[in-house]
């Protein structure tokens, strides 16, 4: 029976020990850190108001705005003056990202519309909403009334 020298068998085990720590480390470089909790609950809420949103009905929309604007617009104020949010019927397609700063919080939503102008072509865009922290709560920040063109 053969052994190894003592170095053979040091150089064996430090290989080891390398392509452990090579593969751990790669495994760590791969996962995502989890979303704070802040983070998720945007998420949800901006999930939650594009559902209503698809439904087309903004009367079901407008609690989704921070309190201001829904004292500015009552729920029929919203619905008539804020048709223009679907006039191009956007599809939700998800939220691409989350950045919360303290009571603000950004999130970037991918749309797809398929505008008359263009056709019937599909367009898809990611957005970015403005979602503020009221009273510990996530809304959307108020609309303008006329679009900005």
């Amino acid at each position: 029976m053969r052994t190894l020298s003592s170095s053979r068998r040091v150089r064996g085990f430090a290989a080891a020990l390398c392509l452990a720590g090579a593969a751990s480390a790669s495994a760590a470089q791969g996962a995502k850190p989890a979303a704070s909790g802040a983070e998720a609950a945007v998420r949800a809420r901006v999930e939650e108001y594009w559902k209503a949103r698809s439904t087309m009905n903004l009367q079901n929309v407008q609690p989704f705005y921070e309190p201001e604007f829904r004292t500015k617009y009552p729920p029929d104020a919203f619905a008539r003056d804020f048709r223009r949010l679907n006039r191009f019927a956007p599809e939700f397609m998800g939220v691409e990202a989350v950045a919360v700063d303290g009571k603000k919080a950004t999130a970037k939503v991918k749309l797809r519309t398929k505008p008359d102008i263009l056709q019937g072509q599909e367009l898809i865009t990611v957005v970015e909403e403005v979602w503020l922290n009221v009273d510990g709560g996530w809304f959307r920040q108020s609309e303008s009334l006329l679009p900005n063109i």
